[in-house]
């Protein structure tokens, strides 16, 4: 008997199909927040899998990058929520190049509230706001990724 016959009129659905209905990741939508003020959005205490901050840190002022880190204490989930930030940063007070500080000086004669933060510092702001330092990754272009979590 043909197999592929007897499925016939039966309903198939892949594996995938099927599992398509239980999403795995569901994105939020834009929250406008203000992280100066501890305003992370995403919908209310310990709702948050997970925050991405790209290239904010050294582009605003540090009470917005204190505020988004106290958001994050407030919004990710215990037990596991993680908030990864890129972006420059400097390392024990100095930078990891001559460009780097280049680009720190120019950011500050435009904005004095801008410029880098110190790696050490982030750590410090994150276990304030209860998190916990999990990695820090260098990335290209004398960049790093920090990761923090909710215990």
């Amino acid at each position: 008997m043909d197999t592929y016959a007897a499925l016939e009129g039966q309903k198939r659905e892949s594996p995938a199909a099927e599992r398509n209905k239980q999403p795995i990741l569901e994105v939020l939508p834009l929250e406008p927040a203000d992280a100066a003020q501890g305003g992370a959005g995403g919908g209310g205490r310990g709702a948050v899998d997970a925050m991405l901050v790209i290239n904010m840190c050294h582009i605003s002022p540090l009470e917005a990058t204190r505020g988004m880190i106290r958001g994050a204490g407030i919004v990710l989930r215990p037990g596991g929520g993680l908030l990864f930030v890129y972006g420059p940063f400097t390392r024990g007070g100095r930078h990891t190049s001559d460009s780097n500080a280049a680009f720190d000086l120019t950011l500050r004669s435009r904005d004095p509230r801008w410029g880098y933060r110190d790696l050490e510092d982030m750590a410090a702001w994150a276990k304030e706001a209860g998190l916990e330092a999990v990695e820090v990754r260098e990335m290209p272009a004398n960049n790093f990724m920090l990761v923090f979590r909710r215990p």
